[in-house]
């Protein structure tokens, strides 16, 4: 019986390194190629960069940047923007000629050939004054006791949906930006982009004066120069920031499910996201 038991055994594993070594077919779906846009202008009155590739279908070639596009933004309150060559990075650079509006409807058209048109709109979000802003030395502790230095930032919230990001970075004597690494935890705080931009939402606090707090360390020293950057971002935008800090976050996790990205391009892929920007530089 023993012996019997021990056959069975082998014919068992046997079956099994089979079965994990067996090739199969996958059936993956075909996707037509496409053309994909990144267009994030995070302050509209100063115009932006536009970022135009090849879309193709998972295991095809590498996707290449175009280069040949006609590219052109209208306005429905009068401001003219003029499309620039390619830069090093492969993008166009984007530039008002004149000033923009708040509440100016921007639309973007695109045109490759072989491909339909591409068109995307933004409405510019209205400014927001940054009221006040208070840099506290170590005047946060997180739950292991340590301490931690405190970003006050305070805002009149206009009512109506509003969806803000916020950035501060730090100045070296040589007018460099480098990151500082921030958290917070306001009941209203969203998370953090790849690009640092911290978000937060109006929703518990419409149309009322509120303080942001962010809170971390200064990795150059607690002295110099700070700015910090305001942004009131378009809807789109927020959206589209907040599934970059969500896919970061769950990036190394096997188990996550994916992350949709948002996306407003149509008869395309990708993103035209716009926000106006208030910017305040602080001495330590």
């Amino acid at each position: 019986m023993r012996k019997l038991f021990y056959i069975l055994m082998v014919i068992s594993f046997a079956s099994c390194q089979d079965f994990f070594l067996q090739e199969v077919d996958v059936k993956i779906d075909k996707y037509p190629k496409g053309v994909a846009v990144t267009a994030i202008w995070v302050n509209a009155q100063e115009g932006g960069k536009i970022f135009i590739s090849e879309a193709n279908p998972i295991l095809d070639s590498t996707p290449q940047v175009i280069t040949n596009a006609e590219i052109k933004v209208s306005s429905t309150k009068g401001s003219i923007w003029g499309i620039s060559t390619i830069d090093s990075d492969g993008a166009f650079d984007c530039i008002p000629n004149n000033s923009v509006a708040i509440g100016d409807k921007l639309s973007l058209q695109i045109k490759v050939a072989n491909f339909p048109e591409l068109t995307a709109s933004q409405i510019v979000p209205d400014t927001v004054s940054l009221k006040s802003f208070e840099f506290i030395l170590n005047g946060f502790s997180n739950p292991d006791g340590y301490k931690e230095n405190l970003y006050k930032i305070n805002l009149d919230d206009p009512i109506g949906k509003n969806y803000y990001g916020v950035k501060i970075v730090q100045l070296d004597e040589q007018g460099n930006e480098s990151r500082l690494y921030l958290s917070s935890s306001d009941q209203y705080y969203k998370g953090e982009s790849d690009s640092q931009v911290h978000l937060f939402n109006d929703h518990l606090f419409n149309g009322k004066n509120i303080t942001l707090n962010l809170h971390g360390s200064n990795w150059n020293g607690n002295e110099g120069k700070i700015i910090i950057y305001l942004y009131n971002l378009s809807e789109d935008l927020y959206r589209y920031f907040y599934a970059e800090g969500i896919k970061g976050e769950d990036e190394e996790n096997p188990f996550q499910e994916p992350v949709v990205i948002p996306q407003n391009i149509a008869n395309g892929y990708g993103i035209f996201g716009i926000a106006s920007c208030t910017k305040k530089i602080v001495e330590l």
